[in-house]
């Protein structure tokens, strides 16, 4: 039995689907390309054999099937664009963890760690591949060229714009001078982009509204904005049982997030000092981590982030209010709102 990281019931009811239908799209051939592809999905170890491994919340395939069903759309309908994000997801994911130098994903070595850099570009850049393929299985729920090819032009333009984020993300990094704006700025094409198209396509397969689809996508563009901040969160004082990654990675990373941004902004002093050299270093220690932690705390940055995500999920839940949505659909999309705001992983 595969293990998933936890969802609200509003979303947890399609992952059985979900996951279905992305093994039937990933090859099991044997090949050590596709052994690769499965072994990130979580469904085999390093030489291909089958395992129970953990396949992540599988979070946006089922947010567009929650958001077809919404809008009056048979889920099945949208199964090929949801199997295509998440596909295109995991794609992004193989290559930041060559980028960030991320050993583990999962608890597990990542590919690149068991591959190599080159062989899990190549991983990457299959999954990506995969991605497209599924969306033209659109054809064959009888959704109209038209669905289809807004819904193609949707995905294209969101993967290109978080990769414009990813750039920005690495480019922070060796920056000293960044402020909110610019963080906003790149967490709504890294993280943003992909969860608005996710709620975009949703709408587009289900209803072919594009009004409506526009509703959605703001919506989806501020659930982004929210699973980011809360990211950061949990990257600083996450559980490393709970998230996988160890204590304070993003610091040991030296990534801008929101809370190194807003402590940077506020410190003073020694503090502000002591944050200028250890963003200078090369590696940063564990020492350096937990008095990166304390600035953070001194200047409440945590306190900001936790703030700033509220906001954000008020935001989400007003701007979908155009949409009208039912009773049962609107509780569901406030459970997900929940979720996002409190996860804690």
């Amino acid at each position: 039995m595969q293990t998933y990281l936890s969802l609200p019931d509003a979303l947890a009811r399609h992952t059985d689907a979900v996951e279905r239908e992305l093994r039937s799209i990933v090859p099991d051939d044997g090949s050590p390309l596709y052994t690769a592809l499965r072994y990130h999905m979580g469904w085999c170890d390093q030489s291909g054999k089958a395992v129970n491994g953990t396949a992540g919340k599988r979070f946006r395939p089922v947010l567009c099937l929650m958001t077809c069903a919404s809008v009056g759309g048979e889920p099945d309908s949208a199964m090929p664009a949801a199997v295509a994000l998440e596909l295109v997801h995991n794609f992004s994911l193989i290559h930041d963890d060559i980028q960030d130098r991320d050993t583990e994903r999962h608890h597990m070595p990542t590919v690149w760690v068991v591959w190599g850099e080159s062989q899990a570009l190549s991983t990457g850049n299959a999954m990506y591949a995969l991605a497209s393929g599924s969306l033209l299985k659109l054809a064959e729920q009888v959704v109209s060229p038209d669905r289809i090819a807004q819904a193609s032009a949707s995905l294209t333009r969101s993967s290109l714009e978080m990769m414009e984020g990813q750039y920005l993300d690495l480019e922070f990094e060796k920056r000293t001078e960044v402020n909110t704006d610019d963080y906003l700025d790149m967490i709504a094409r890294k993280t943003g982009a992909l969860i608005a198209c996710t709620m975009e396509m949703g709408v587009l397969i289900g209803a072919g509204d594009t009004a409506t689809a526009s509703v959605f996508a703001l919506a989806g563009r501020h659930l982004g904005h929210l699973f980011q901040v809360r990211d950061d969160i949990l990257g600083v004082w996450g559980e490393e049982a709970a998230t996988g990654k160890p204590t304070g990675s993003d610091i040991r990373r030296k990534k801008k997030t929101y809370l190194v941004v807003q402590a940077m902004q506020k410190a003073t002093g020694a503090a502000a000092i002591t944050l200028k050299r250890i963003y200078a270093k090369q590696d940063p220690s564990d020492q350096d981590i937990r008095q990166v932690m304390d600035v953070m705390e001194s200047t409440r940055a945590r306190q900001e982030a936790e703030a700033l995500a509220v906001r954000l999920a008020d935001r989400a839940l007003e701007s979908i209010q155009p949409a009208e949505l039912s009773a049962r659909s609107m509780r569901d999309f406030e459970e997900l709102v929940s979720f996002l705001l409190n996860r804690d992983h």
